[in-house]
């Protein structure tokens, strides 16, 4: 949690092994959340919607959640309605329908990458025959940032 409060600028953060979701979002961020990125779906996306305040917004990018279920996926959050109720709005956000806004990512990220200002948090295992053993380690939260695999050594600068 200190890599994400200190070396990144998070102003809160929990292991959500930790106790209920809900009531480590809350003890978080006791005021609630204006936006949430989830790419968990499940009990995480039920805790996100009863933290936000009217109007929050969630771009859902992924379920990860149920990535082990997929033949009895979980049921949709329980307070799903307070999405209604609260004026929130949930929208799936895939990168590929914003290829609008590359330019101004470049723009805006290439230039702090290089001087060191936006981290480039990447787990690297090298060697194909070990792509398996990544991805799952991926699943089990064994990378700090995107997690890849090379063929040979790689360095990302």
């Amino acid at each position: 949690m200190a890599y994400l409060t200190e070396e990144v600028g998070f102003d809160a953060a929990f292991d959500y092994h930790g106790g209920p979701v809900p009531e480590l979002l809350a003890e978080a961020a006791p005021e609630g959340l204006d936006a949430v990125l989830d790419g968990v779906g499940g009990d995480h996306l039920e805790a996100a919607i009863a933290s936000l305040r009217p109007f929050g917004r969630i771009a859902w990018v992924g379920a990860v959640g149920q990535y082990h279920s997929l033949s009895a996926p979980p049921p949709a959050p329980r307070n799903l309605f307070d999405v209604v109720g609260k004026s929130i709005r949930l929208e799936g956000f895939l990168v590929r329908d914003h290829a609008d806004a590359l330019d101004e990512l470049y723009d805006l990220a290439v230039p702090r990458l290089r001087d060191g200002s936006l981290p480039l948090d990447v787990t690297v295992v090298t060697g194909f025959e070990r792509i398996v053993d990544a991805f799952l380690g991926m699943l089990r939260g064994e990378n700090l940032g995107k997690m890849l695999v090379a063929k040979e050594l790689w360095n990302p600068i």
